[in-house]
């Protein structure tokens, strides 16, 4: 199992986050592997930074439900633990049916014909919560673009911008 582009999108985060002043919170080991990036491996917090005070965490939530016919076989996968897959607590069918995000896309992504085939009933996403500089946590957001935990974890620039213009720019107002 590769790692080599967690290590190099880290070693981005932590470059990215000193330019800017601001204390990365996120951890190299919580990514799995190259392979299984997708927020459906994932539960709970995965991420974040510090910035002026502030703090962003990033975290997985969501009951995931898979359904569908795979090997020959019924296929379902239910996870209401916001725990991830990978988490020994939850069930092991979908970690030991998948090996990776692109088998996961590939039968999910089917033909309806086709052989093997799986749909979301219910999934999971990533949000961002802040906590401003008085220690008080402000609703969650939901990360729409990202169903990709590095991705999400290392928009750095990104995070410091929507941080300006939604909380930091507000208190000084």
């Amino acid at each position: 199992m590769s790692r080599t582009k967690i290590e190099r999108r880290y070693r981005k985060m932590q470059a990215d986050a000193k330019a800017f002043g601001a204390e990365l919170l996120t951890e190299e080991s919580i990514f799995i592997d190259d392979d299984h990036l997708d927020c459906v491996w994932y539960g709970g917090h995965i991420g974040g930074l510090r910035y002026k005070g502030y703090e962003v965490s990033i975290e997985v939530h969501g009951d995931v439900e898979i359904v569908g016919f795979m090997n020959g076989h019924d296929f379902l996968y239910k996870n209401k633990q916001n725990t991830g897959a990978m988490n020994m607590a939850a069930s092991d069918a979908l970690r030991t049916t998948f090996k990776s995000d692109a088998e996961l896309w590939d039968a999910l992504n089917a033909d309806e014909e086709a052989e093997n085939k799986v749909a979301f009933e219910n999934n999971s996403w990533i949000e961002a919560f802040v906590k401003d500089p008085k220690g008080h946590w402000h609703g969650s957001s939901v990360v729409d673009d990202a169903d990709d935990v590095l991705d999400a974890c290392g928009g750095i620039s990104g995070w410091i911008d929507w941080l300006n213009e939604n909380y930091i720019k507000e208190d000084k107002a």
